[in-house]
């Protein structure tokens, strides 16, 4: 739940939860969506996924967003809605409708929707001995795969977020939309529409320029690839890279430099020291590139 029309800070400030976690020791990343443009394929979205490793540094981070392509649409990205819609009409079909979008999500994280079919639950007590066997009836529903469903609240008004983060806890996250909108806006991406894979630059892989603006490059491709070496991030080795799908190499650019930033976020109020700086994951403060 956001307060505004493009959800892309939200995936990004998501992702940036499990990237800090000590215990997360993901190098690659790969996202599945929709094909919805107006949600994804934009500029801040682009740039957080060339700028990612740059927040974690150490971590060795990479990361591709895959989309659905029109051939073979339906998959989980297009799923969870159908989940969600069929607890709605359960709540309703108890006479325990959910009256609004908090009363929603404070049911829907405690009901058994948060699995597709949790028949094997760890409380099981032949469920390490299916796990030892590699039973497909475990794995197919443990919460190490895909059929796991976590639903968060992303916030972007302070005031609901302290209000919210009481009752739910971590479960609600915070995003600095103000600050995203300068910090992460970058140049567009031409063509988007023919390309369903997009894939950022290696760690440290970035040109600034002369003006303190910087540039990344962002593979695009018109298909995704499963290989053994783009699943581990090796996307320049692929060898289908000519043959099963076309692939381009793009540029984008920071609209402002480092000290052009942090000149406008001291225009947010309560300026670069605000306190939602210090709950939002993704920005690093003090800024590293800027000479005071």
């Amino acid at each position: 739940k956001t307060g505004g029309k493009s959800q892309d800070d939200i995936v990004s400030e998501l992702e940036s939860k499990r990237v800090q976690d000590p215990n997360d020791r993901t190098f690659m990343y790969h996202i599945w969506t929709d094909n919805c443009g107006g949600q994804y394929k934009n500029r801040f979205n682009f740039h957080y996924m060339a700028k990612l490793s740059e927040l974690f540094p150490g971590r060795n981070i990479r990361m591709a967003h895959h989309f659905a392509i029109k051939y073979r649409f339906k998959g989980p990205w297009d799923a969870d809605g159908r989940v969600d819609k069929a607890f709605v009409i359960s709540t309703a079909r108890k006479k325990e409708p959910c009256r609004d979008a908090e009363d929603f999500f404070r049911k829907i994280r405690v009901s058994k929707h948060q699995f597709l079919n949790p028949k094997f639950v760890k409380t099981d007590p032949v469920y390490d001995r299916l796990i030892e066997q590699r039973d497909l009836r475990v794995i197919m529903n443990s919460t190490d795969t895909i059929n796991t469903r976590k639903h968060l609240w992303g916030c972007d008004d302070i005031t609901r977020y302290d209000r919210l983060r009481d009752e739910f806890g971590d479960d609600v996250i915070f995003v600095d939309r103000g600050r995203f909108r300068i910090e992460y806006d970058c140049t567009a991406i031409a063509g988007t529409t023919s390309f369903y894979s997009f894939i950022g630059p290696k760690p440290g892989d970035r040109t600034v320029l002369p003006n303190g603006r910087i540039q990344y490059k962002i593979l695009c491709r018109s298909l995704p690839c499963g290989c053994e070496v783009c699943r581990v991030g090796e996307f320049e080795e692929c060898e289908y890279e000519n043959v099963r799908y076309s692939q381009k190499e793009k540029t984008i650019q920071t609209k402002m430099s480092p000290a052009e930033i942090k000149d406008k976020v001291r225009e947010l109020f309560g300026g670069e020291r605000r306190r939602q700086n210090q709950i939002c994951n993704l920005f690093k403060d003090p800024f590293p590139d800027v000479d005071e």
